[in-house]
């Protein structure tokens, strides 16, 4: 389970970081910060909507099949929860992540009209 975060998420976060120092003079939050994408889930929830989502948009589509963890060794161990909170980041600096599904729709429909350096052809088959 994890947090997707947009790119796009993250360059707002740090523009608004960067607003919050340049206008703090006096700032002495420093610290260490988690930044996430608003929301929760696993790695075949984040597929099975990115493509839902280009579908809805007339994009390509596959279907996705859930895989236990274990059926999918990797070299480097990773945890199932990998999930961050933001409270302190949203708290210190008056911002939040919007929700994940809402981010993923944003970039999805990037790619599929091929803007802003994006991919403009697909990258699967439907």
């Amino acid at each position: 389970m994890g947090n997707p975060t947009s790119a796009l998420d993250i360059a707002d976060a740090t523009l608004k970081v960067a607003a919050v120092l340049h206008g703090d003079k006096n700032f002495d939050a420093f610290g260490v910060y988690h930044l996430a994408g608003t929301g929760e889930t696993s790695w075949s929830g984040f597929a099975r909507h990115v493509l839902s989502t280009s579908r809805a948009l007339g994009g390509p589509y596959a279907a996705v099949k859930d895989l236990a963890s274990s059926a999918y060794p990797t070299k480097a161990r990773r945890p199932a929860n990998s999930r961050l909170t933001t409270a302190k980041f949203a708290s210190v600096f008056g911002w939040a992540a919007p929700d994940w599904q809402q981010s993923t729709k944003l970039v999805v429909r990037r790619i599929l009209e091929g803007g802003n350096g994006l991919i403009s052809t697909p990258i699967f088959a439907a």
